[in-house]
């Protein structure tokens, strides 16, 4: 937890459990969770009482959101390096380093601890982000709790479609008046507008984006060793979808990886896609930093492309190299976190 952070899309974290129940980047074949290696690699070790070194083992760690509720109330005040959180409460992401709604934790601790933090005097001054990829859990629980207060946004993570066609409609059933998406690692194309809840709402509306049942949409790209590159139509689309429904789009990151030459079009106006042996291929391919990935996610050397497909090229870079731009612009859209109703 922190009372600071370096995530562009909010002021503090915390983390009133550790561990998680795992997923599609944490599993029997895929290790790639930053949370579960941070947790591994560096947390068991230093905090060994708090954090094990197996990352599906869940603790409630008692105190750390009240512990939140305390920080002080930043509404009115300016953050310079995240100038779209001026004026705004002070915004904390619950469980950045585990779910919070892993099935260890039990309703009795959530609704004393994480609701009692919510809900005090102190914890009333700010604003709330609930982050899971179990949100199915957290619906029957807030409607235990009469719905989510009016300072917490329900969100659930989206890495692809068949997570976006599960996680997004459960979420759609949580009481609350705010909920937000966060699409990262983003490792297929997202098609928000197909998504629909048990009563034909849908998600997005294009035609009158009062109905919208989703009010943020975050997107980053993979992080870490092992991460996958991002297929630069997919954050195009999500950013395109969230334009034509007026919701907020924030652009976090590129990742490990980013697109190689972004601003070359065809006549068209479409972008590039590089065909391996074509004279711009072997031009701009790097073979020890580059990569071509096809519209499908998968990634291909200039050899190994198959003649009949083509590909955007990727270099990999450390995240702060390639950096927040896409398609030159920052992208920081971010929601009201006041006067909506449930």
């Amino acid at each position: 937890m922190g009372k600071d952070t370096k995530i562009e899309w909010c002021d503090s974290t915390v983390n009133g459990t550790s561990g998680c129940d795992g997923c599609e980047l944490w599993n029997a074949q895929a290790r790639t969770c930053y949370a579960g290696q941070l947790q591994t690699n560096r947390l068991s070790k230093s905090l060994p009482r708090l954090y094990s070194s197996d990352f599906s083992q869940v603790q409630m760690i008692p105190g750390r959101y009240a512990q939140a509720a305390s920080w002080s109330d930043l509404r009115g005040t300016e953050r310079p390096e995240k100038p779209w959180l001026n004026g705004k409460p002070r915004t904390i992401f619950v469980g950045d380093l585990g779910d919070t709604f892993s099935r260890a934790v039990t309703d009795e601790f959530l609704t004393r601890e994480l609701l009692g933090a919510i809900t005090s005097k102190q914890g009333k001054r700010h604003f709330w982000m609930l982050l899971t990829k179990r949100p199915k859990r957290l619906a029957e629980l807030a409607k235990k709790w009469g719905g989510l207060p009016d300072n917490v946004m329900a969100m659930t993570t989206v890495t692809d479609q068949q997570s976006a066609d599960k996680r997004v409609a459960e979420l759609l059933q949580v009481p609350c008046h705010w909920r937000g998406l966060s699409c990262e690692p983003l490792l297929g194309p997202v098609e928000l507008r197909t998504v629909n809840d048990a009563r034909g709402n849908h998600a997005l509306s294009l035609k009158n984006p009062s109905a919208n049942k989703i009010h943020w949409v975050i997107c980053g790209g993979e992080s870490g060793k092992d991460a996958r590159p991002m297929h630069p139509d997919w954050a195009r689309s999500l950013r395109d979808q969230c334009k034509t429904a007026k919701v907020p789009f924030l652009f976090k990151q590129w990742g490990e990886w980013s697109e190689v030459d972004p601003e070359a079009r065809t006549e068209d106006g479409q972008h590039v896609s590089i065909i391996a042996d074509s004279q711009k291929g072997k031009s701009l391919f790097r073979p020890l930093t580059d990569c071509l990935v096809s519209a499908d996610g998968r990634t291909w050397s200039r050899e190994s492309l198959p003649s009949d497909l083509s590909g955007r090229l990727m270099r990999r870079a450390h995240k702060a190299i390639s950096g927040r731009l896409l398609d030159g612009i920052e992208h920081n859209g971010y929601p009201l976190t006041e006067g909506r109703d449930a």
